[in-house]
């Protein structure tokens, strides 16, 4: 098995030994959080535009090499990549 893919089974591992032992209220906090971080990361580091992704303002997003940020929030469509669109991203340096 490949060194990412037994560390991220591993993280995923604890992670339910973690929630197993909590309150259904707990496990809805931690999984609030997780999406509040996740949500974070997307507007630190970017992620590869694909099409079906909802993405918010503040949001970035790599196309052809080039990062892009997010202007109005949509779920992105194959006819609309972000070099056509500049009413929905605008590239970054």
């Amino acid at each position: 098995m490949p060194a990412d893919l037994a560390a991220r089974l591993e993280a995923l591992e604890q992670r339910v030994a973690m929630l197993e032992g909590r309150t259904a209220d707990q496990r809805a906090g931690l999984e609030a959080e997780e999406r509040r971080r996740i949500a974070l990361e997307m507007s630190i580091r970017p992620v590869a535009w694909k099409p079906g992704l909802t993405v918010k303002v503040g949001d970035r997003v790599t196309y052809d090499g080039v990062t892009y940020e997010t202007v109005q929030a949509h779920t992105t469509q194959a006819d609309w990549p972000p070099p056509a669109v500049p009413a929905l991203f605008v590239p970054v340096d």
